[in-house]
C-alpha cells in the first residue's frame, strides 16, 4: 500500500514539474512595424526585445536614432532609395551606443538599408553614424551623407570611437559615404578589430582617418576615390601608434593624396599592398608610378594591375578543418574548397573580382572569357594543396567571347611571363562551371581567369567543281532512264505471252 501511495505521489510530482516547465512563456522574435505600429523608429527600439526586427516603411523620418539594445535589426522595408533618416539638431543621427563599458556594450545590432543624413550645423565633431560602446554591430547597405548645404568642418560620415570606450569588431559594409569632412574615422585605444569593407567612399574632404592607438583596423575592398585632400590619413603625431592596420584590395585614386602616414614615433609601415592606384605603374609620391601618392611608412608593393569590382571582396578566416567551402559566388562568381591541415593553424582567404584583365599589356594565350579573379591566402603553408576552385559563367559570356565551351579552363598568371592554363582544369557544361585543382604555384599571388579555344564557325571552303557537283544527278538520270527501258521491255514481253 505504501509503495502504491509513493508511486502516485511521485507521478503527481512529475506531472506538476512538467506543467511548471512548460508554463514558462517563450519569447518569440517580433517584427515591429514603423509607422503602422510605432510612429517613430526610436519608439519601436524602446519597445523592442533582443532578437526583434524593426521594419521601417518607405518615407522620411526626422529623428535621432539611438540603437542602445543588443541583438536588434533595424531594417528598411524598401531600401535606401526611398527610406531616409535625417537629424537636424544632434551630434549623431544614428548611434550604436551602450550605456558605458562599465554597464555593458550594445552587441550584434544591425542598421540595414537607409539613407542617413546629418544636417546639424553645430559642433563639436558631428557624425552621421557612430559606433561607441559597441561590439559586433553592423551598418550595411546604407547611403551616408553629410549636410546638403555645405561640407561642415569635422563632420564625419562614420566614426568608430574607441576613445575611453570599447568599440570592437564592428563592421561597415556595402554602403556609400559622401559630402562629409571625413568619410570614416577610427580612433582611440578602445577601437579594436573594426572593419570597413566593400564600400564607396567618395567626394569628401578626406576619405578616411585612422588615428592613435587603434588596433587591427581592416580597410578592404573599397572605392576610396575623388576625395579632395586625402584618400586615407594615418595620424600618429602625438600619440602611441596604431597596430596592425590592413589596407588591401581597394581602388584608391582621384584623391589629393592617396595614403599619408604622419608619424613622429618609430613604427612599422602600414600594410597597403594589393591596391589599385589608377595606373599599372603603381602609386606616386615615394612610390615608383604615376597613380595616387603615398608617403613614407606605407608598404604599397605589390600593387594591383587593374581596379577591383566594388563590392566583390569575400573574406573568411579559416581554422584547421577539411573540405571548407568559401562561397564567393555572390561577390565574384567563385567558390573555393580547401583543407587547413595544421592543428591550431589558420589562414585568411580573400577572393575578389577585377574589373578587367590585371595585366593588359600581356596577351592572353588563348581566348579570354574576360572574367578575372584573385585568390589570396595569408598562410599558404597551412593549406593542403591542391585546392579546388570553381568559377561560374553564363552561356552569353561564352558566346560573346567566341570560345568553344567544351575547351574552357582556368589560367593563372606568372610574372613576368603571361597566363598559363592550370595543370588540372576543365568545364562542367551542364552546370556552367569552370573548375581547377590549383597547386600552390598556380594559386598563390596569381590572378586567375577563364578561357579556352576559339569557337569554329562554319566549315572548310573548297574550290567549286561544277562537273563534280552535277555527276551524282547525271548518274541518277541515267539510272532512271535505264530502269524505264527495262520496265517497257518487260511489259511488252508480258503482253505477247
Amino acid at each position: 500500500m505504501k509503495r502504491k501511495i509513493f508511486s502516485i505521489l511521485f507521478t503527481l510530482v512529475l506531472v506538476l514539474s512538467f506543467s511548471l516547465v512548460t508554463a514558462v512563456p517563450v519569447m518569440a522574435n517580433t517584427d515591429r512595424l514603423v509607422p503602422s505600429q510605432y510612429a517613430t523608429i526610436q519608439l519601436a527600439i524602446d519597445a523592442a526585445d533582443p532578437g526583434d526586427t524593426i521594419i521601417v516603411a518607405a518615407g522620411d523620418y526626422n529623428e535621432v536614432v539611438n540603437i542602445y539594445k543588443s541583438n536588434l535589426v533595424v531594417k528598411s522595408a524598401s531600401g535606401a532609395e526611398v527610406t531616409t533618416i535625417v537629424a537636424t539638431s544632434a551630434v549623431a543621427t544614428v548611434d550604436f551606443i551602450g550605456a558605458s563599458p562599465e554597464f555593458g556594450l550594445v552587441e550584434n545590432s544591425v542598421l540595414d538599408g537607409f539613407t542617413v543624413i546629418n544636417e546639424f550645423m553645430g559642433g563639436p565633431f558631428p557624425v552621421v553614424v557612430r559606433f561607441q560602446h559597441a561590439s559586433g554591430c553592423v551598418a550595411k547597405n546604407n547611403v551616408i551623407i553629410g549636410p546638403s548645404t555645405d561640407t561642415v568642418p569635422h563632420m564625419s560620415g562614420v566614426v568608430m570611437s574607441g576613445e575611453h570606450n570599447a568599440t570592437i569588431n564592428n563592421i561597415l559594409e556595402n554602403s556609400t559615404i559622401s559630402n562629409c569632412w571625413n568619410g570614416f574615422v577610427v580612433f582611440g585605444p578602445g577601437a579594436d578589430g573594426n572593419t570597413i569593407r566593400n564600400n564607396i567612399v567618395e567626394e569628401n574632404s578626406n576619405g578616411a582617418w585612422i588615428e592613435y592607438e587603434t588596433e587591427n583596423t581592416v580597410v578592404q575592398g573599397n572605392d576610396i576615390i575623388n576625395n579632395i585632400l586625402l584618400g586615407i590619413g594615418i595620424d600618429e603625431q602625438y600619440w602611441s601608434p596604431s597596430v596592425n592596420i590592413l589596407i588591401n584590395y581597394n581602388n584608391i585614386y582621384g584623391n589629393g593624396f592617396g595614403i599619408k602616414a604622419d608619424y613622429q614615433v618609430l613604427t612599422t609601415p602600414v600594410n597597403a599592398t594589393h591596391n589599385w592606384w589608377d595606373d599599372t605603374s603603381g602609386p606616386g609620391g615615394v612610390g615608383p608610378g604615376t597613380g595616387d601618392a603615398v608617403s613614407n611608412y606605407v608598404d604599397y608593393s605589390p600593387w594591383l594591375g587593374a581596379p577591383v569590382v566594388v563590392p566583390s571582396l569575400r573574406y573568411e578566416a579559416l581554422d584547421a578543418g577539411e573540405g571548407q567551402v568559401v562561397d564567393a559566388t555572390a561577390e565574384a562568381d567563385t567558390e573555393a574548397t580547401l583543407t587547413v591541415i595544421a592543428l591550431g593553424s589558420e589562414t585568411d582567404i580573400y577572393i575578389v573580382k577585377y574589373q578587367s584583365q590585371p595585366f593588359p599589356e600581356e596577351p592572353f594565350p588563348d581566348v579570354s572569357q574576360d572574367k578575372f579573379i584573385d585568390i589570396y591566402l595569408s598562410n599558404p603553408d597551412a593549406v593542403a594543396w591542391p585546392i579546388y576552385v570553381e568559377v561560374y559563367y553564363t552561356d552569353s559570356e561564352v558566346r560573346a567571347a567566341g570560345i568553344a565551351e567544351s575547351s574552357l579552363g582556368l589560367y593563372y598568371y606568372v610574372s613576368p611571363d603571361t597566363f598559363h592554363r592550370c595543370s588540372d582544369t576543365g568545364v562542367d557544361t551542364a552546370e556552367n562551371i569552370i573548375w581547377a585543382y590549383m597547386t600552390e604555384g598556380e594559386a598563390v599571388g596569381s590572378p586567375v581567369g577563364g578561357g579556352g579555344n576559339p569557337r569554329i564557325v562554319g566549315g572548310t571552303v573548297y574550290p567549286v567543281d561544277k562537273v563534280s557537283i552535277l555527276m551524282p544527278w547525271i548518274g541518277l538520270a541515267v539510272a532512271l532512264a535505264l530502269a524505264g527501258v527495262f520496265i517497257a521491255r518487260f511489259a511488252r514481253r508480258k503482253v505477247r505471252s
